[in-house]
Formats: C-alpha cells, sequence, structure tokens
C-alpha cells in the first residue's frame, strides 16, 4: 500500500463519516424546521411591495394585494413552504445517497488496488 492510498482511503472514510453524520437535516431538526416555517408563515402577510414591515403603511401588503384575509395567506404561505420543505428532503435525500454509493465504489476500488498489490508483492 503506497502512502497515496493510504490518504485517499482515510480521506474517503472521512467523507463518508461526515456524510452519513449530516444527513437527514429536516429529519434531525423537525421542529426548528416546523417553526421556522410557523414564523416565516406570520410575517410574510405583512410584507409589503417596499420589501420591509415597517413601511406597511406606505404600501399594500400582501393581504391588501390579494383580498384574502390574514389567516388565508398565513395557511397558503405555510403550505407553500412545507411544498419546498419536503421538496428539498427529497431532492437532497437522492443527492446525498447517490454520494454516499459514489464514495463506496471509490472505496472498493481503492481496497481493490491495495489487495492486488499485496498479492503481487508475495508471489515475488
Amino acid at each position: 500500500m503506497t502512502e497515496y492510498q493510504k490518504n485517499r482511503l482515510s480521506v474517503i472514510n472521512a467523507r463518508i463519516e461526515r456524510l452519513e453524520g449530516e444527513s437527514g437535516f429536516v429529519k434531525k431538526n423537525l421542529l426548528k424546521v416546523i417553526l421556522g416555517g410557523v414564523l416565516f408563515s406570520l410575517f410574510v402577510p405583512f410584507y409589503s411591495s417596499k420589501g420591509s414591515v415597517a413601511s406597511v403603511h406606505e404600501t399594500e401588503t400582501i393581504i391588501e394585494r390579494s383580498d384574502m384575509s390574514y389567516m388565508e395567506v398565513f395557511i397558503y404561505t405555510l403550505f407553500f413552504y412545507g411544498v419546498l420543505v419536503l421538496l428539498g428532503h427529497i431532492v437532497f435525500t437522492i443527492q446525498e445517497k447517490n454520494q454516499l454509493k459514489k464514495l463506496l465504489q471509490e472505496k472498493e476500488a481503492i481496497e481493490g488496488d491495495i489487495a492486488m498489490g499485496s498479492d503481487k508483492l508475495n508471489n515475488i
């Protein structure tokens, strides 16, 4: 086993451990994601075209523009946030699985090269 192979194998192992530790953000932080969505949905109805909550009296808010009640805008915003979180969770899970699969294949290839190298040394 060469020094390069040792280093490469340790780097791949570290990347696999990091990926396994960081995967599933939404599952691990479900309460934070839900609270973030609720807080986001609470303030969105007061958002104005100027982009500031402080300028509510100067411009039309989303509630005024949409002719919906505060609760309707809140529910639509919360639903939209939920769809985006679900979509992000699905996409990131697929990406993490593909990356993990690629790293495991790379690790197996290096381990195979190491095994073949040690077989050659044993035959000499």
